[in-house]
C-alpha cells in the first residue's frame, strides 16, 4: 500500500534525526568523559570526586533522554500505524460498498477480514456456542 510506503518513509527520515540526536547525546558524553580522563592526574581529590559526580548525573541525563526518545520513536510508529491502516479500512469499506462486495480479505496482515458487510458478522452466534461448550466441560 503506496500510503505506508510514504508514511513509512516519513518516520524513517524522522528515526534518523532521533537516531543523530542521540548519537550526539552519547558523544558529548563521552568527550566528556575523555577529557576528564586527560585531566584527572592534575586535578586535585576534590576536583576529581565534582567531576565525576558531574559526569555521572550527564550518564544519567543521557540514559533518561535515550529513554525518552526511544518512547518518541515507539509512540510515532504506533500513532502512523494507526492512522494509516484507519484511513485503508475506510477506503476499503467505501470500496467494498461501492462495489457490492459483502466481504474483503486481505492476505497475510494478521486481520485477515478487511470489510465485511454487518450481516455476515455471526460473532454473537459464536461467542454463545463456545461459551456452552465451555460449561458443558466440551463433551457434547
Amino acid at each position: 500500500y503506496q500510503g505506508m510506503k510514504d508514511a513509512r518513509k516519513n518516520f524513517e527520515a524522522k528515526a534518523r534525526r532521533w537516531e543523530n540526536q542521540n548519537k550526539n547525546l552519547v558523544q558529548g558524553f563521552q568527550t566528556a568523559v575523555q577529557q576528564y580522563q586527560q585531566k584527572a592526574e592534575s586535578m586535585t581529590q576534590e576536583q576529581r570526586a565534582a567531576t565525576e559526580q558531574q559526569l555521572q548525573g550527564r550518564q544519567m541525563q543521557v540514559a533518561q533522554e535515550q529513554e525518552e526518545l526511544q518512547r518518541t520513536a515507539a509512540e510515532e510508529e504506533a500513532k502512523l500505524n494507526e492512522q494509516v491502516l484507519g484511513r485503508m479500512k475506510k477506503q476499503i469499506e467505501r470500496y467494498g460498498k461501492q462495489n457490492g462486495y459483502r466481504l474483503i480479505l486481505l492476505d497475510g496482515s494478521g486481520n485477515t477480514v478487511a470489510y465485511g458487510s454487518q450481516d455476515l458478522n455471526i460473532t454473537t452466534q459464536v461467542l454463545a456456542y463456545l461459551n456452552n461448550e465451555y460449561r458443558s466441560g466440551g463433551k457434547k
